[in-house]
């Protein structure tokens, strides 16, 4: 803008920022968007702007954008939160981008492996299978079927039986 609308502020990323935060509480996902890209291109290190603007790409359907802002947001911070590394593989796994997908679970699990939750191995699963990795697969499969209880273990006990059938692993699945 000119001059006079830099001194009211108005040029600050601060005020895009808040102005998008109002309007992803309004459900105006779009305008909240561009305030946001707003306040992200006079501040690029604006770490709250960038992990509202991961979440409103994410209710657009804009995985790849909120990948994008989720992984920025954890490069970004000072005290790593790996659940915005976690919603980076998600939405990358959503935009059927496995592969990406599965070098953040895998870094997640190198890094964080106390904090890799079972529903975290579960979509790491997912992954692996939608990139054809069966076998890479089966060793978070069988974890999955151990550490599950109840009707979820019942669940990957069958995911893991179908799993050796396709693969030809006859005696392993006879065994289980």
């Amino acid at each position: 803008g000119d001059g006079q609308t830099d001194r009211q502020g108005y040029g600050h990323a601060e005020v895009h920022y808040t102005l998008g935060v109002c309007y992803l509480f309004e459900n105006k996902t779009e305008m909240a968007a561009a305030a946001l890209d707003k306040a992200l291109a006079k501040d690029p290190q604006h770490v709250t702007a960038l992990i509202n603007r991961a979440k409103a790409a994410y209710e657009l359907s804009d995985y790849r954008k909120a990948a994008e802002c989720f992984q920025g947001t954890y490069e970004l911070e000072k005290n790593k939160n790996p659940e915005h590394l976690y919603h980076a593989a998600v939405a990358l796994l959503l935009a059927k981008d496995s592969a990406r997908s599965i070098a953040i679970f895998e870094r997640l699990l190198a890094e964080y492996p106390a904090q890799f939750q079972l529903s975290w191995r579960e979509n790491l699963v997912h992954a692996l299978l939608d990139a054809g990795l069966e076998k890479k697969a089966l060793l978070h499969i069988r974890q999955l079927a151990a550490e599950y209880t109840g009707e979820k273990q019942k669940k990957w006990q069958e995911v893991l039986l179908n799993e050796y059938m396709h693969l030809d692993m006859y005696q392993e699945g006879l065994a289980l």
